[in-house]
């Protein structure tokens, strides 16, 4: 039987950890691998790096901001519910999740489901603050601590987590694309 992946990102706009994402995601499926590839807007803007043709790209249609805190976490529940939905129905052997807070959000959404959850960070978090509420959830054991795996960029972030962390941490550099030959 292939394998069959779930890769998870806020969005498909331009960026780097956007780029990371389908290299990784074309690289799999032009291998035979069924990728499906869930984001949280609701897909109105097409990706802005291609796609390869058997990648299934599902936009589960739950970013926006919330008004206050109450508003937020009412639509954190639901943006959790529906990309718990969307992973079961992708009936994925492992899930592969970029930048913290959809981080956060994914393994909440798996949280019982069986399935490994390999989380990415994407950038250094002395530099880049995502607020109290979702530091807590990412430190504590509700969430980075229960992932198969956490994957950095660079040796120095790694110090920037607690033991429970680390012990799952594997640096990946950025890929870099192959010269011409």
């Amino acid at each position: 039987r292939q394998m069959n992946l779930t890769l998870v990102i806020s969005s498909l706009r331009g960026g780097g950890s956007e780029r990371v994402l389908s290299v990784m995601a074309n690289w799999w499926a032009a291998r035979g691998r069924t990728v499906t590839l869930l984001t949280m807007d609701d897909g109105s803007r097409p990706p802005f790096y291609r796609l390869h043709e058997k990648v299934r790209h599902r936009a589960l249609g739950a970013a926006g901001l919330s008004a206050h805190a109450a508003a937020a976490a009412a639509h954190n529940l639901r943006r959790v519910a529906a990309l718990r939905r969307a992973i079961r129905d992708s009936r994925p052997d492992a899930v592969i999740s970029f930048l913290d807070r959809t981080n956060i959000l994914t393994l909440l959404a798996t949280r019982g489901l069986g399935v490994p959850v390999v989380v990415s960070e994407r950038n250094d978090p002395a530099y880049h603050d995502i607020g109290r509420a979702w530091r807590l959830l990412r430190l504590r054991e509700i969430t980075y601590p229960r992932a198969a795996a956490v994957v950095v960029q660079t040796r120095g972030v790694v110090a920037r987590y607690g033991r429970a962390i680390r012990e799952k941490i594997r640096v990946i550099p950025n890929p870099v694309p192959a010269a011409p030959p």
